[in-house]
């Protein structure tokens, strides 16, 4: 009995369990953990946990310290800044470009239809507190136009602005008003408009300028070669299949991560070695997972298996 205790106690030498109260505070406490491992010079540490949340918000923290930390997952297209810019433009388009939505686009940092970003953004903060605020406008460009006209008749070249957005975004609203479309001629029309209204000032694409733009585009090019033989479909369910699509279409940055640091998969982290291991997300049900309900095998027929 003793040798066993004394084993036991051996083999718990350095290990610490934190039992937090929220994953707000487990997320911080992980994060301190990694960053204290780099104040020993060659010290190693790793996150091992199959929480892709919990990974996501950990890298987010490491962050404030201007840590870039590997994850072996990679992070999905649709949260990547091109990724987001695609989808938001999708997604203003297909309610009308309603005021929130169409303001999300104008204020992302692709947003620049060939302007230089300050004199973009102030036009943009122009049209939010003279037009969009209060009653909102009629659904469609039209109608935030005829808004413009009525409201902005002061503003600093507000008018003719929106009325170059408005020519912009009118081939993707036409693509929704229609009635059923060929997926090709949407992701197509997405694509165009999306080019044109991420040009910066020099005529350069930030998409294709951006280190996730390039696997954006590849990912709009798969999605047009397998849409041609495809029924048409109705256009209000592009933006929920686009996300759903580009949240499946993973990538992994190639450089400028910490050469220490790391984030892992239970699998990928097996026959590895660390300095510090942080097993996080440790819940029931989570890790370990919960027992899995089947309709042919109960559990002591698997356990007799």
């Amino acid at each position: 009995g003793e040798t066993v205790k004394a084993k036991i106690a051996q083999g718990l030498e350095g290990l610490h369990m934190l039992e937090a109260a929220d994953p707000a505070r487990e997320t911080i406490a992980i994060a301190l953990a990694l960053r204290q491992s780099l104040e020993t010079p060659g010290q190693t540490g790793a996150l091992v946990t199959p929480v892709r949340n919990l990974a996501r918000r950990v890298a987010a923290e490491l962050r404030r310290w201007d840590i870039e930390i590997d994850d072996s997952a990679g992070r999905p297209l649709s949260h990547t800044a091109a990724g987001v810019f695609l989808c938001l433009l999708a997604e203003a388009a297909a309610t009308g470009f309603a005021p929130v939505p169409l303001l999300a686009l104008l204020k992302h940092p692709f947003a620049l239809a060939g302007q230089a970003a300050a004199d973009f953004r102030q036009q943009a903060r122009l049209l939010d507190r003279l037009v969009l605020r209060g009653v909102a406008p009629d659904p469609g460009l039209d109608g935030i136009t005829r808004a413009v006209d009525l409201t902005a008749r002061n503003s600093e070249g507000l008018g003719a602005w929106w009325r170059q957005m408005a020519a912009l975004l009118r081939p993707l609203e036409e693509c929704f008003a229609g009635g059923d479309v060929a997926l090709s001629r949407m992701v197509e029309t997405h694509i165009a408009v999306a080019d044109r209204l991420s040009r910066d000032a020099a005529g350069v694409s930030l998409l294709s300028r951006d280190s996730d733009g390039d696997t954006a585009m590849d990912f709009l090019n798969d999605l047009i070669a397998a849409a041609a033989d495809l029924p048409v479909i109705a256009p209000d369910s592009y933006p929920a299949l686009f996300r759903g699509l580009a949240a499946k279409r993973t990538i992994r940055a190639t450089y400028n991560r910490h050469p220490r640091l790391a984030i892992l998969g239970p699998l990928e982290a097996r026959l590895q070695s660390f300095d510090l291991v942080v097993l996080g997300g440790l819940n029931e049900g989570t890790w370990p997972a919960a027992a899995s309900k089947d309709a042919w095998f109960s559990r002591p027929m698997r356990k007799t298996l």
